[in-house]
Parts: C-alpha cells; sequence; structure tokens
C-alpha cells in the first residue's frame, strides 16, 4: 500500500491524540536519516514493549518523519517506507486502542498516477507534433535575435517561471470532501511550454510556440486545457457553474495571456523596425 503524505501525518497524528498526547513534543530532525533512525528505535521499542505509550511514540515518530518529507519532498521510496509504518501502526493500534474508530487513510491509486504520466506524454507529443507542422523552425546554431531575447527576458516571461516553480513546491491541500481537486504534474506541463519557448532564436519562432499553444483549446490532448484546469475545490466550482457568463481561467493561463499580451507590442514593433529599414533603404 502507498499512503499521501498528507494522510500519513493524519492517521499519526489521529493516534496520537487517541493516547491522550501525554508525552513531550518534540521537532524532526534536519535529516531525514535521523528521523528514519529514531522512527526505527520507536518501532522496535513498541514490538518489544506493547502500551499505548509506545504506540504514542511511535506515531509521533512517523508524524516527524512524515512532516520532515512534506517539508522536504524527496523520493517515492521514503513514502512507501512511512506508508509500511502506519500499516504497522495501525495494526498496533486496534489492538491497544480497542475503543477507538480506526480506519486506514485511502490507498493512492497508482493506476491514476500512471495515467496522468500517460495523458502528459501524449498532451506532450501533440504539442510537439502541432509545432513542427509550422514553418520558420529555427536551428541551435544561429545567436537569438534581440525581439527573442527581449521576450525571454520580459518580466511576462519571468512571472510564468516563476509560477511553475510555485506549482512544483505547492504543498496545498486541495481537498474538499474527500475529493483531491489538486492537478498532477501541471508543473511539468507548463515546464513543456517554458522550455519550448526557450529554444527559439526568433520572434517567428516564438510566434509559433504561443500559436501552438492557444490552437490546441478544445482539442484531444489539448495543452492548454490541461493547463486551464483549475485546482482548488471553489476555483473548479467558479470555471464550471459560472463559465456562461465568462470565461474562467486559471493563474497559469493568465499569466501566458499577459505574455501573450507583451508578445503582440514586440510584433508591432519588429514589424515597425522593417519598415522604417525598407524606407530608409529606398529614398524617394
Amino acid at each position: 500500500m502507498l499512503f499521501s503524505i498528507q494522510d500519513i501525518i493524519n492517521y499519526s497524528v489521529n493516534i496520537e491524540q487517541q493516547c491522550g498526547q501525554t508525552i513531550p513534543a518534540r521537532f524532526y530532525d534536519e535529516q531525514w536519516e535521523e528521523n528514519e533512525s529514531y522512527l526505527s528505535v520507536q518501532a522496535e521499542a513498541l514490538t518489544k514493549n506493547q502500551t499505548q505509550q509506545n504506540l504514542q511514540y511511535y506515531a509521533q515518530a512517523i508524524h516527524l518523519a512524515a512532516t520532515f518529507l512534506k517539508d522536504n519532498p524527496a523520493d517515492k521510496s521514503k513514502l512507501e517506507i512511512l506508508s509500511q509504518h502506519i500499516e504497522a501502526l495501525h495494526q498496533q493500534a486496534l489492538s491497544l486502542l480497542p475503543r477507538a474508530v480506526l480506519q486506514l487513510p485511502q490507498e493512492i491509486d497508482n493506476q491514476t498516477l500512471s495515467e496522468k504520466k500517460r495523458q502528459l506524454e501524449e498532451i506532450s507529443i501533440n504539442f510537439k507534433q502541432k509545432l513542427n507542422q509550422l514553418a520558420h523552425i529555427t536551428s541551435d546554431e544561429y545567436p537569438a535575435t534581440a525581439a527573442t531575447t527581449a521576450f525571454l527576458t520580459s518580466p511576462e516571461f519571468l512571472a510564468l517561471k516563476n509560477y511553475k516553480i510555485v506549482l512544483e513546491n505547492d504543498k496545498s491541500n486541495h481537498r474538499f470532501f474527500g475529493v483531491n481537486f489538486k492537478v498532477k504534474k501541471k508543473s511539468q506541463g507548463l515546464a513543456l511550454l517554458i522550455e519550448t519557448f526557450e529554444k527559439q532564436k526568433t520572434l517567428d519562432g516564438i510566434n509559433n510556440v504561443m500559436k501552438t499553444f492557444y490552437n490546441t483549446k478544445n482539442e484531444s490532448k489539448s495543452l492548454y486545457d490541461f493547463l486551464n484546469t483549475a485546482q482548488g475545490f471553489f476555483t473548479w466550482i467558479a470555471q464550471d457553474f459560472f463559465f456562461w457568463l465568462f470565461e474562467a481561467k486559471t493563474t497559469t493561463v493568465g499569466l501566458i495571456d499577459s505574455l501573450d499580451g507583451y508578445l503582440q507590442t514586440l510584433n508591432k514593433n519588429d514589424i515597425e523596425v522593417e519598415l522604417a529599414s525598407v524606407v530608409t533603404s529606398n529614398p524617394t
């Protein structure tokens, strides 16, 4: 079984509360190895002497280790370790807390996680295929034009890159009545768009990426629709219920719209420079 980090924290805290929270409070250690070692010590102590106090220490150790992982995201193997401890804690709690109503957290659906990965791969392939159908695919051997550099260093583009980091580090609880509204791998979808922009050397290339992004709207395997899926419950409700009043957009797509507005300004300036060059080279 594999449980989410938040469910592991919630379950272990619940056991601590069921035991009366009679032991001293403690903070997690700075290194994972130290937290894992403390967890092993408490697990062994409970195995040797099955008391409510040792159960509480074991639950606290799991809680601390899980909180450490939440604050310091790590690989899946560490989550598997804590999930195994939660199963062991549950079995001991059933025996030592006979009056408590205990239920294991809902298991993470690995099939759903794999489906999200497959979905993102299909979106990526579809986006790249559509982009390759357009002209002006530039080579890495050429330096970026001044207009392209201006686009890639603009406040609007940097805001989009910063928001990708926000999505990567998002630790918010997007559950409402037990339903998780968080869009998994959304930061990876945004990374695909950002990296494609950064590979361009000309403004034509930048325009093609932007055009391809918007052209995927309302299509199967759509990058636009993937990034325009709301994260939170109330955003999701507004997006769904008020769609007839206005076209609801996520923060991600709103930032891309702002970037597109800046791109249109660059396009206008680029055309004006070209016209001025033509007039200068062909005086009347």
